[in-house]
Formats: structure tokens, sequence, C-alpha cells
């Protein structure tokens, strides 16, 4: 167990995540009791086994596990002392160190309904006050919340709307130490109040995703909570204040590891920073701790931002935790290695805790012992049993005394009773006891007002309290309000946008049975044209069926006709002039017969040739008619899609306007991407190829620097303020601006990349500080309104 003011260590391991579970990873960690023990993965020619031992360890690997801790474990096991500490007095703090996503944001705040300790504290602190409250005790809490993000200090708890995360000031207090000048302090005075505090802060805090962790904290977050009891015990006021520091620390990452890079990079810089201070610090603070080192070494506080605000913490008036998160997989032994370490010297700290009590409670306190005192050597022999009490006290916490700061005090408090006891002995003359009666009125009249101004500073206090709860109650009911206006807002949009998808789905539907119809009866005038098609077949077979036929019949007349010259002229010689005559005759009959057959046969050949013209005539008619139908129904179908189409940019563009709402809380890369992915010359001038991805909206722009320059002049009118602070590339001349004088890879080519990085930063940063503002152009903009209030992003506005 840890002395006491020992600063008391924790160690948890989470379970594998899914990078770890990609890359086959093994386990590496193993718990019982209070020991961790750590294989080396890389070791040849046996086991490797590294040992610790520490006050608690978590082993939170497999929730199917007997030996399974979970949050309420935690909670139980730290945070009721941390509870007990701020009741008694005593400043506290907790604090999660780790490598980035090791688990240390799940254990101080949680996840879901699976909160972790800084909720879990808040939540007990209001029971128990609500337990232990009565007529002559108060409490009252005020919360802050901050951020170190690349050493600069932020306030979480400002309204975002309104205000802008300004870079707050480090100072030091000459008492109460280091403390952040112009940090909002939030009285609350029930948990719901402190719970929308921290879902607020978490909100405005600084996160990106990394190769390690999706959502990984760019930053150290400090939930500072400020405990007060006022309360009466026989008649003698009493008030402790207690400093809560609950600490969610950035994860210490390697580049190889997250991949980061431009500003995760410099992101991980500071944090390794910070981290590396902290890790020096608590070594030099063990150094300190331990006999046989100086007192009086020298501790880096002020090479951090986080190690100056937490001073007090690390090495003074405080009982403080430190939670140390590992990973148990293979592939983080390193990091792990370094976090056992880090823990293992932590332990060795020694603080030198103290209540907290109010500088005047303290002088009344004195003032009735001092009358005490007097009464009692006004009294007699009571008050020498008493005294004779204290110093044999005195003289065994001296012989049990162990260190030398303890025998230091136990001598010290045996020499007051001593003296005490002395002067209580002494037998007082008269005049004596006159002197001693004057005092004890003085000192009794001093008391008497010192206790009157406490009760009065007392209920100004509590009545400062009330009207702060009611001013958090208006403003939480205010809020409420707005919070139901806005959804108020939200279902008639959205009861808008269902008519609307009503509207499209009817007006799909109809396009859908009018194509059908469509369909049908083109399906009618294909099944007529063939039907045309083979009667007209039909009529091209009989036609030449007959044409054959009448063929046929005209050779066989013409074979007759032959036949009956040859007889005719056979029968010319044998037959008389008569017959001959009644052949003529008969010829001529035959002959007129043949011709009449002709005729026929011509006059039907022509009848069917009508009949052919009739049919193509009826064809033409109808394949133009339905020409006219097609042509009309695709004009109405134009129409409809017409409409249709506006219907539909109508709600898309209403879909952008909702998504564009919200866009001010989401993260910024959620929202937002800006690159400056190619440059090149263009006439005499140099462009840069801007991509743009706003709400899932991807287009790009050319634009000389020129126009970089007018946008930031834009920029500086409308918000002066915050663009001071964010930096314009430098102008510079580039040698030759011909293509043919330029060789790839030079000076010119290596200053247009830089250039182009450095436009590039500007433009993430101009939009990543103000996208948040309600003020600001780019405030919960779509594409529309981006282009509308910028030409610069407009695609075309610019003849490059």
């Amino acid at each position: 167990m840890a002395e006491a003011g020992a600063v008391r260590v924790a160690v948890r391991v989470r379970p594998m995540n899914s990078r770890e579970i990609k890359m086959n990873a093994k386990l590496i960690v193993g718990m019982k009791g209070t020991q961790t023990t750590l294989s080396n993965p890389h070791a040849t020619g046996g086991d490797d086994i590294k040992r610790f031992t520490f006050d608690h360890s978590y082993c939170s690997f497999d929730r199917e596990d007997p030996n399974y801790t979970d949050q309420d474990q935690v909670f139980k096991d730290l945070g009721h002392d941390v509870l007990q500490s701020a009741f008694d007095g005593f400043n506290a703090c907790v604090f999660a160190y780790g490598q980035t996503g090791s688990g240390k944001s799940y254990t101080m705040m949680g996840y879901g309904e699976d909160i972790g300790l800084i909720p879990r504290i808040c939540e007990t602190l209001f029971d128990r006050c609500d337990e232990e409250a009565d007529s002559t005790t108060t409490y009252t809490v005020e919360v802050s919340y901050l951020e170190i993000y690349n050493e600069k200090v932020k306030d979480l708890l400002v309204d975002a709307k309104t205000n802008a995360k300004t870079n707050l000031r480090v100072r030091e207090h000459p008492k109460t130490g280091p403390f952040v000048d112009g940090l909002s302090t939030h009285a609350v005075g029930d948990f719901d109040s402190i719970d929308a505090l921290m879902e607020q802060g978490n909100a405005n805090r600084t996160t990106a995703a990394t190769n390690m962790n999706d959502t990984s904290s760019r930053s150290h977050a400090v939930f500072t909570i400020l405990f007060k009891q006022a309360s009466f015990v026989s008649g003698i006021p009493s008030e402790k204040t207690s400093k809560i520091n609950l600490v969610d620390l950035a994860g210490s990452e390697r580049t190889s590891s997250t991949g980061a890079t431009g500003v995760r990079l410099k992101e991980g810089g500071n944090i390794n920073k910070s981290l590396t201070t902290l890790g020096l610090c608590i070594s030099a603070l063990a150094d300190r701790s331990s006999s046989s080192k100086k007192k009086g070494s020298f501790i880096p506080y002020r090479d951090s931002v986080l190690t100056w605000l937490l001073k007090d913490s690390l090495g003074g008036n405080s009982k403080t935790i430190m939670v140390a998160a590992i990973s148990p997989a293979d592939v983080n032994y390193g990091e792990t290695l370094s976090t056992l370490h880090y823990a293992n010297r932590a332990k060795n700290i020694v603080n030198k805790p103290t209540v907290n009590e109010d500088e005047n409670v303290r002088l009344i306190r004195e003032l009735r012992g001092e009358v005490d005192r007097l009464k009692s050597l006004l009294g007699g022999d009571d008050e020498i049993k008493r005294l004779e009490a204290e110093r044999q006290a005195a003289q065994d916490r001296l012989t049990h005394a162990s260190t030398d700061e303890e025998k230091a005090e136990a001598q010290a408090e045996l020499d007051t009773a001593d003296s005490a006891l002395s002067a209580a002995q002494a037998e007082p003359s008269s005049a004596d006891k006159s002197e001693l009666a004057s005092k004890l009125s003085q000192s009794e009249q001093m008391m008497t007002m010192m206790v009157e101004d406490f009760k009065a500073r007392h209920a100004e206090q509590h009545a400062s309290l009330k009207a702060e709860q009611a001013r958090l109650a208006e403003k939480a009911a205010t809020e409420e309000l707005r919070r139901q206006e806005e959804e108020e807002r939200r279902r008639q949009t959205e009861a808008q946008m269902v008519e609307l998808q009503k509207q499209i789905a009817a007006m799909q539907l109809e396009r859908e049975q009018e194509s059908q119809a469509r369909d049908e009866e083109q399906a009618k005038v294909d099944a007529e044209r063939l039907r045309l098609e083979e009667q007209l077949a039909q009529e091209r077979e009989r036609k030449a069926s007959f044409l054959q036929q009448a063929r046929d019949e005209a050779q066989r007349l013409a074979e007759e006709k032959s036949a009956l010259l040859a007889k005719q002229l056979t029968e010319e010689k044998r037959l008389a002039d008569e017959e001959l005559a009644q052949a003529r005759a008969e010829t001529e009959r035959r002959r007129q017969e043949i011709e009449d057959a002709e005729n026929k046969a011509m006059h039907d050949a022509l009848q069917i040739e009508d009949s052919m013209k009739r049919l193509q005539e009826e064809q033409l008619r109808a394949e133009l008619e339905r020409k006219r139908e097609s042509e009309s129904a695709r004009q109405r179908e134009e129409e409809k899609n017409n409409s249709l189409a506006k219907k539909e940019q109508e709600l898309l563009k209403m879909q952008e306007r909702l998504q564009a709402k919200g866009s001010s809380q989401m993260q910024f890369t959620d929202v937002w991407e800006i690159k400056i992915t190619e440059y090149k010359l263009r006439v005499e001038h140099h462009v840069y190829k801007v991509e743009i991805c706003l709400l899932q909206q991807r287009w790009f722009v050319w634009r000389r620097f020129s126009h970089f320059e007018d946008l930031h002049k834009m920029l500086t009118a409308k918000m002066r303020g915050i663009m001071k602070y964010i930096h314009f590339p430098s102008k510079h001349v580039i040698g030759s601006v011909m293509k043919k004088f330029r060789k790839p890879g030079g000076s010119d080519d290596k200053f247009l990349h830089q250039r182009a990085q450095e436009l590039e930063t500007y433009l993430n940063e101009c939009v990543q500080k103000t996208y948040r503002l309600p003020g600001s152009p780019f405030f919960e903009v779509d594409r529309s309104i981006l282009e509308k209030n910028f030409a610069f992003f407009r695609k075309g506005s610019f003849n490059t």
C-alpha cells in the first residue's frame, strides 16, 4: 500500500482493437492482483518477462474473464476516494496517461451508457450532497473545462455560436499557484447541468483520425471541479474548499505508426513535447521524494503548459491518482513498456496534501481555543488534566513517528503542549486573573464579530448561489424552448420533404403508367403494321401467281397459234379456197380470243397494282400517324421530366440546406476538404489547382496568387480580429516565367511546391477557425452559398 500522500497508480489494459486484430497481434500483458507482467515478444533464447507492482492492476481485456474489471469497479476503487478527499477538504487529481488509442478517454469519460470516472464522480458528488445536506450546511459546485492544444490553452465552455475559442494565458497567484486568466467558471446545482457542460466541452474538443485511432484526442483536457462546504459546528463556522482536477491527456504517438502529416504531425510533436516534460517532472519528483536524493532538486514545471498547470497536483497540495492505460498487443511493446516505467516512477512521488480551510474560519477556531484556554486558566484543574492528555498524545505520536518530517511535527506539538501545561500549572495572581478576564472578554467579542461576519457572508453566498441556480434554470428553460422550436422547424421541413417525395413518387408512378400505356399502344401499332405487311405479301403472291398463269396461257395460245398456222399452210394445198376462207375466219376468231385473253390479263394486273398502291398508302398514313403520336408523347414526357427534375433539384437544395444547417457542430474533416494538388504556367502567370469538397460535393478551380491575395483582403475586412492570427504566404518573384528557360526541379519548382503547401495550409486555417462562427461567411454554407459569398470558389469566375 502507498504511504500517506503518495501518488496512487492504477494500470488498466484494454481489449484488442480492430487494427491489432487485423495484424494478428499477440497478448503480452498479464495481470494478477496488484502485479502487472509484460512479455518481450522480441526476446531470443528464453522468456523475457518484466514485472511491476502497482496499487491497482485492472484487466479489461476479456469481458468473459472472471477477473474482468468494468467501469463501476474502477470508480469504486478510485472515484470514491476522490470524493472522500473532496468532502474532507483536500485537493484531488486523477490523470490518465498512455499512448494514443490505449483507452484513456474511455476510462475518464466513457462512451455511451458506459460512462467513465468524470461523469460518475460528478453524479455521486451531487447524490452525496443531497444525502448530507441539512439546515446548517451548504454546498456550492463550480466547474471549468479547458484544453491544451499545441501548447495553447483554450476554454471549452464558451458558446461556440457567439465566441471563438481564444487562447488564454497562464499566470501564477502567490498563494494558490498557477491559474488560467480569463477561464470561465460555471456554478451548477445538479448533475444535469454539469452533464450538459461536459457534453458542450467534449463537442468543442479537438479530435482527429489517425492510423491508430479514429477518434484520437489532439489536446490535453482538464475538467476542474471547485467544491465548497460551509457549515456550523457547535456554533463555530467551518468552510472547506476542494479543487478536483480530472485530466484526460492526449496519447503519446510515433509518426511511423500514426502516419501523421501536416497539421497532425505538428499536433503530435507538441503532444510528445508536453508528455516528455511530464515524464521529466515525474522522474525529478520521484528522486526528490527519495531519502537518498537532495530535497532541492529542480523540477521543470515551466517547460510545458501542462506541467505548469498541474504543478500542485503532481508534487504539491493534492491527493493524486495516476491511471496508466496500456495496449495488450505485442505490436505496441515499446510504448507499453515506456508507460509502465513512467507509472513505476510516479508511485514514488510523495505529496503533502493539506485541508483547504478559509483563513477567517481558522482564526475563529484559534480564538475559540484561546477563549477556552483563558477560561481554563481562570477555572482550575480540569484544563490542566486536558493539557496533560494532549501532551501525552503528542508524546505518543513522537514515539511512533517513522520519518524526519513526522518527528519534527510531533516534537513541535509536544513543545506547544509543554508550554501550555506550564502556563496552566502556574498559579495566577489576582492582577493576572483580572488581565486574563479582560483578554477573555476581548477574545469573545472578536470571535462573536467574526462569527457574525461569517454568517453574513455565508447568507450572501447562499443567496448568490440561489440566484445563480435560478439563472441557470431560466437559461436551461430558454435553451429547451429554443431546442423545441428548432425541433418543430425540423419536423415541418421533414414533413415538407415527405410531401415533396410523395409528389415525386406520384409523378413517377404516373410516368410509369403513361409509359406502359404508350408501350401497349406501340405494340398495337406494330401488330397492325405486321398484319398489313402480311396482307401485302399475300397480295403480292396472288399477283405473281396470276401473272404466271397469264404468261402460261399466253404461251399456250402462242403455241396453239403456231400449230394452227402450220396446219393452215398444210391444208392450203389440199383444201379449196372455201376451206381456206373458213380457216382464215377460224384463225381470226382464235386471234381475237387470244387478244381478249391478253387484254383481260393486263386489266387484272393493273387492278392488282392499284390494290398494292392503296395498301402502301394506308401503311404510310399509319406510319405518319404513329410518328405524330410518338412525337406528342415524347413532348409530354419531356415536359414531365423537366417538372420532375425541377422538383428533384428543389429537394436536393433543401437536403443540402438541412445538411449545411448543422455542419458547424460537425468535425471539420467531415464537412470540408481543401487541397492544392497541381500548379502550372498559364500565359505569363503561375496558377494553382484548388480542389474543394464541401458536404461531399467536389469541384475545383484554377487561381493565381493575386486571387489568393484578394481573398485574404476580403476575409481580413470581414474578420479582422481572427485573420490577424492567420499567416498569409509572403510574396516572392519567381525568376523566369517562360517554360523553355526553366529546368524541371529547379529552385522555382521547389518554391512553387512550397507556395502551394503554404496556400493550402492558409485556406484550411481560414475555414477551420471560422466555420463554427455564426458571423463567419463559412458558417453552415453549402456550395451555392459559398460560391455566392466568394467569387474565389466559383468555377469560371476569373479568366486565368
